[in-house]
């Protein structure tokens, strides 16, 4: 069987991207930290946030005398229409019009500041991020801590094909479940398929193995060229021509991870039930005749063959 190389890796991972116009004032983690659901992360720079609610907040005042001070010069107005004349008349309506068209724009935009100081205050008010996952701090780019990404989203996305996204801030890498993640060249990931069982294989000691099915294979994107299974001996990854082939990564859901770390060195190779301890003599099928319902193998009999008969 060929093997493939691979390493253990979380079966999710938790991406952080920080909110648009935010910068990080603290950091409470660094790579390679291990978090617990709950511990704090980072905590946002709240100065501009706090300088822009009051900026609302004097905006709603100055928007609320306004409408006051218009709906007093209604009132006038109307008290004055009992005396104008015809043009006078004309010109008090077109103040009135206005005015009330002044207050309903100036009523909306209330309700529309109301809306920004609550988000305001929610994000004051959450300003520290904290983990929502039991996990390991995979990633930190911290030349985006004075420069947020243009996603407004912080609330990060799970994922896991274990792409790399270099817009997000940090990566947090979910522990307890695990997964395999192999490399494959593009001349040999034509025969694995997903659904197939495997056998892994520990590289320090081959008799200390766990079963898994290939989740996913990755076709789409190729893998890091920093991967070793070109130079292990393992896999055919070079062509004949002496020319590097493209690796392609893939993903092994497994049945059990019971003694397996976090980014160990493994070995995959498809289960074709080479480790499955059997009774009797086991032949490959071609070698096998049936006639008449009866099986029979070619005998070496004193160099001569001979059918010989077989139970099955």
């Amino acid at each position: 069987n060929n093997r493939y190389t691979g390493t253990v890796d979380a079966e999710k991972s938790w991406k952080i991207t920080l909110q648009s116009d935010l910068s990080v004032e603290k950091r409470y983690v660094n790579v390679g930290d291990q978090v617990k659901k709950g511990d704090k992360l980072f905590k946002y720079n709240t100065q501009e946030l706090k300088l822009s609610k009051e900026k609302k907040e004097l905006e709603q005042e100055t928007l609320q005398n306004e409408i006051t001070q218009l709906t007093k010069d209604i009132k006038s107005y109307q008290s004055d229409l009992k005396s104008a004349s015809a043009s006078e008349k004309i010109q008090l309506q077109t103040q009135i019009l206005t005015a009330q068209t002044t207050i309903k724009k100036d009523q909306y935009t209330i309700k529309s500041n109301k809306e920004s100081i609550k988000l305001l205050e929610k994000n004051i008010k959450d300003a520290t991020v904290k983990s929502k996952m039991n996990g390991l701090v995979k990633k930190v780019n911290a030349s985006l801590e004075t420069s947020s990404s243009d996603d407004s989203s912080d609330d990060g996305s799970d994922s896991g094909d274990g792409s790399s996204d270099d817009s997000s801030y940090m990566t947090i890498l979910a522990v307890g479940n695990y997964r395999i993640k192999g490399t494959v060249s593009e001349t040999n990931v034509w025969s694995l398929n997903e659904g197939d069982p495997v056998i892994v294989r520990s590289r320090v000691d081959n008799s200390q193995t766990w079963k898994g099915t290939i989740s996913s294979i990755k076709t789409d994107t190729t893998a890091d060229d920093t991967s070793d299974s070109s130079s292990d001996g393992y896999t055919d990854d070079e062509s004949s021509t002496g020319e590097t082939a493209s690796k392609y990564n893939f993903y092994v859901k497994l049945d059990n991870d019971k003694d397996l770390m976090m980014g160990q060195h493994v070995l995959i190779e498809q289960d074709n039930g080479q480790d499955e301890q059997k009774e009797g003599m086991w032949l490959p099928s071609a070698y096998i005749k049936k006639n008449n319902n009866k099986y029979y193998v070619w005998l070496d009999s004193h160099n001569k063959l001979k059918l010989h008969e077989i139970q099955v």
